[in-house]
């Protein structure tokens, strides 16, 4: 070969050469540029296990983000919260409760639909409706990523029921009425001995307010109306004598704490309703799934069980009550896309499923409430999760106290049924309607 062949080959051999070591990264060019490592704090009050196993996960998936969970206390989160934001050092995600989604939604930054090509009828089509009517605005946009749901179900006593020769737990109302009837055990004097529900009262009714939020939403009432953001309580107006839906659920409620009515089984002496149920002082109770292990915990040899909660005889369609909790962006982070890119893996199937066995709750996906629960009790409660409904509660703080005042007042008859109503439907719109 002559020299400009030589050199021909030469400069070919270099450039091949240049070219490999390009392709396997032994020296820059045309590859992509390592994205910039950062980490991405959240705040939750779950076990860390679950939030180690999957900050793993998303780091081998994503080496360059690391996610720093902080396990608060839930007895002061919300003010470490409120505080760590006023100082500027909040964290980029954290959770809230549905009960929070008013109160909180300015310190929320929405999911970016266009950057991660997730939108509402997406979110619509993976999680269960009531998340998608609280959690969508009328804008569109998503201010969280559910993970988990909880639903009211009736708890009972299986020796109770076989002893009253009550086959099965009452699917309706109307059964549940006959069976606190048969269970219910008084004193000569009329004193109730045992409950046959542990119903009727505020104070000792271990979730008062969302057994009655499950009456009304059950009677087509909704405490707060999305759209006008006015008490739902007197939307509709009675005919002259014949009782309102929001009257009829309170009344129902508080009749099984009134010494003159059949339905009498409840009194303000008893302990609160888990105590009372694990104590076999009630044959029914009604709770959410993390109260299961709670009656365990304090009577390991009861014999009791988990039943869907009652329905109207003639509904159309099963209405239960539900209460989740949510993650969500602060407004305050640096990673925005990121972060919402994080909180929708959470939220995909397997790591939805492996949340929600870890706390033994069931999923909010649609896609997994048919799957096998952990806990064969779960069951109940996996069923539940579609037909599910919340309202809208714009500060739970402030809310319970006037449900609890209606609630008492009627049931003590320091007031007519209909006054407790008017007066909590006065006062909802008094400290949340919005000015006209």
């Amino acid at each position: 070969m002559n020299r400009a062949q030589l050199i021909i080959f030469g400069t070919i051999g270099v450039i091949i050469l240049i070219a490999v070591l390009i392709i396997y990264g032994v020296i820059p060019g045309l590859r992509e540029p390592q994205p910039e490592k950062f980490t991405l704090t959240v705040w939750g009050f779950e076990d860390d296990k679950f939030w180690k196993t999957a900050a793993d996960n998303y780091k081998e998936k994503y080496f360059y983000v690391t996610i720093n969970y902080v396990q608060k206390d839930p007895a002061t989160y919300e003010s470490d919260l409120l505080n760590a934001l006023a100082a500027g050092s909040g964290p980029d995600v954290f959770v809230l409760n549905n009960a929070q989604i008013i109160k909180h939604k300015e310190k929320i930054l929405p999911l970016p639909q266009d950057a991660l090509s997730f939108n509402a009828r997406d979110f619509k089509n993976t999680f269960f409706d009531a998340a998608a009517k609280d959690l969508i605005t009328k804008d569109d946009d998503i201010l969280g990523i559910p993970l988990t749901v909880e639903t009211l179900a009736l708890f009972y006593n299986r020796d109770f029921l076989n002893s009253a020769n009550i086959a099965n737990p009452p699917q309706t109302w109307e059964g549940f009425v006959d069976a606190v009837k048969k269970l219910t055990t008084y004193t000569e004097v009329g004193t109730v001995v045992r409950s046959g529900a542990a119903l009727g009262t505020s104070a000792n009714v271990l979730h008062a307010f969302d057994i009655l939020s499950a009456l009304f939403l059950q009677s087509g009432v909704e405490p707060l109306n999305r759209d006008t953001g006015k008490s739902g309580f007197r939307a509709e107006q009675p005919m002259f004598g014949i009782q309102g839906s929001a009257e009829s659920a309170l009344d129902f409620y508080t009749s099984f704490a009134d010494t003159r009515k059949r339905t009498y089984s409840w009194s303000s002496f008893f302990p609160d309703s888990l105590t009372a149920f694990a104590q076999e002082k009630t044959a029914m109770m009604f709770g959410y799934p993390t109260d299961f292990q709670a009656i365990v915990e304090k009577n390991p040899h009861l014999s009791f069980d988990v039943s869907a909660f009652p329905q109207s005889a003639n509904a159309e369609a099963a209405t239960y009550y539900g209460r989740y909790n949510f993650e969500t962006v602060s407004k305050q982070t640096k990673h925005r896309d990121e972060a919402w890119k994080f909180l929708l893996w959470l939220g995909e199937n397997e790591n939805d499923k492996a949340f929600a066995d870890a706390l033994n709750l069931p999923p909010a996906r649609r896609d997994l409430v048919g799957s096998k629960p952990p806990k064969d009790y779960l069951q109940v409660f996996y069923d539940q999760v579609l037909s599910s409904k919340t309202w809208l509660i714009p500060d739970k703080d402030k809310i319970i106290p006037i449900f609890n005042e209606m609630i008492d007042s009627a049931a003590n008859k320091s007031a007519t049924v209909d006054a407790a109503v008017g007066r909590a439907d006065a006062r909802i719109n008094n400290l949340f309607a919005p000015p006209l």
